[in-house]
């Protein structure tokens, strides 16, 4: 063996190449990386399906959704150069304005790598051809003949069901298996924006930020079920039947051994409701005693397990394993401001990096490949940016603002305005004008050319009356 590691590191190689592997434990497309087992392939799927509709997981999915959405996005021109911001408008109206679905419910879609660990949208694109642009283009707000975005819809999770890798692990396409004609679907990746929450070994499927609260999920759902059928049996009764011995010891496939199953399903089945009812023979023993009763048995108003701290606490640790504890504060009447502050600021944090994950697919996979498609030059394509996720605290603001003035490193007003204009910004309140002409790009008008036997007309230079010859000013 050292005789073959040394032989290999003499060996000559090319810098370019890759020695290695990712790691992905993968076999004929399907991976296989999941520890659990119950968590694999199709079973996780419905796993996580059932999350998403559990009390606590929802909202914290509602809310990592709806705080998504409302973020600003802008695109920043690569820099001041009449090109560079030509692009940077027609990516905005192509995102933005001319989409078949909105931008806000596309972000929609894409935030879905959240619980799902990936989100695969796919890049539909459309010739730009105006509102009447025939029955095999779609319409465009924008007749320029450039090629623009029809749609990212998202391919969902759930009908994914293997994908194409090289020798070292990269992705090459993605196969789809979805109803209603359940056919095989090969897309590949030059056709996808694949959203993932991490690249640990390359996996395209990510990692659901709802995995490591399956197990406090799990005991918590079974509790809660525990905790149901207690209270049913706390205030109904433990159900109970006397039978004849030798019904309860009759042997199988015998009259006798089908009575004490019906008794059974009775039993267990019997509840407090509409239908509510019991038919019970009325036979007895040579002393009169029934031979057949049913009672209920009281089992206690007092629970030796308090079911609520255990459901209490393992809410509190699903939303620690996405930092979202804080939102438990107000409900367990514990917890001071400041707290809840810190907490919020590490998940406020932690939205942010997802945030930059979505900016950074869009701006290396769909913003270049547009570009190319329209012929643009790649060192001029803007960059998506996303604004803050939280408004600015104006006391704290405030408070930081008056102590700079108080030891004298500001003054106001300041000479350009553009801090005035700032903190204006932080309070919504109207802006100065010259900051708006600073922000909106200079249009220039296309120069026209002069007809023969027109003289140009200049529309900055105010039009002079002509004053009949031969009069001076007196005159």
């Amino acid at each position: 063996q050292e005789y073959q590691m040394a032989d290999q590191e003499n060996d000559d190689y090319n810098p370019a190449s890759e020695l290695g592997r990712s790691g992905l434990q993968f076999y004929s497309g399907y991976i296989f990386q999941e520890t659990v087992p119950a968590l694999s392939g199709h079973r996780w799927r419905k796993v996580c399906q059932e999350m998403q509709t559990d009390t606590t997981l929802g909202a914290l999915l509602f809310g990592f959704e709806h705080l998504i959405r409302q973020v600003k996005f802008t695109f920043v021109a690569a820099d001041d150069s009449p090109k560079a911001l030509e692009y940077r408008d027609f990516y905005e109206a192509a995102l933005f304005q001319d989409m078949a679905r909105t931008w806000k419910d596309t972000l929609a879609e894409i935030s879905s790598f959240l619980p799902w660990g990936f989100a695969p949208l796919e890049l539909v694109y459309k010739r730009r051809r105006g509102m009447n642009p025939g029955s095999q283009n779609p319409i465009s707000k924008y007749n320029d003949g450039l090629i623009g975005w029809n749609h990212w819809p998202l391919r969902g999770q759930e009908t994914i069901e293997k994908w194409d890798f090289t020798e070292t692990g990269e992705v090459l396409a993605m196969h789809q298996l979805s109803p209603p004609d359940w056919k095989w679907i090969r897309i590949p990746m030059e056709k996808l924006l694949l959203f993932r929450t991490t690249l640990k070994n390359n996996n395209p499927e990510g990692k659901s930020i709802l995995r490591n609260a399956w197990s406090s999920w799990f005991f918590r759902t079974n509790y809660q079920r525990f905790e149901g059928i207690g209270v049913e049996r706390d205030l109904a009764g433990l159900p109970m039947f006397k039978l004849p011995a030798e019904i309860i010891n009759a042997a199988e496939n015998t009259p006798q051994y089908r009575v004490l199953q019906n008794y059974q399903k009775v039993v267990t089945n019997i509840r407090k409701d509409e239908q509510m009812g019991l038919l019970v023979p009325s036979d007895c023993d040579a002393n009169g005693n029934p031979l057949y009763a049913f009672e209920l048995v009281g089992t206690g108003s007092t629970r030796p397990v308090d079911m609520e701290a255990k459901i209490q606490r393992l809410d509190q640790r699903m939303l620690m394993s996405v930092m979202m504890d804080f939102l438990l504060l107000g409900h367990q009447k514990v917890g001071s401001f400041a707290l809840a502050d810190s907490k919020t600021e590490l998940f406020i944090t932690a939205l942010g990096s997802f945030l930059d994950t979505i900016c950074d697919v869009i701006n290396r996979c769909a913003v270049p490949r547009l570009g190319d498609l329209n012929a643009f030059q790649p060192e001029l394509l803007p960059q998506l940016h996303h604004g803050d996720v939280e408004t600015q605290d104006l006391g704290v603001l405030g408070e930081y603002v008056s102590r700079l003035t108080s030891a004298g490193a500001l003054v106001f007003p300041t000479e350009d305005g553009q801090l005035e204009d700032h903190l204006k910004r932080q309070a919504s309140f109207p802006v100065s004008e010259h900051q708006d002409q600073q922000d909106k790009p200079e249009k220039k008008e296309p120069e026209k050319k002069p007809v023969a036997g027109r003289v140009p007309e200049n529309k900055n230079k105010p039009v002079e009356k002509e004053e009949p010859e031969g009069e001076d000013d007196e005159g």
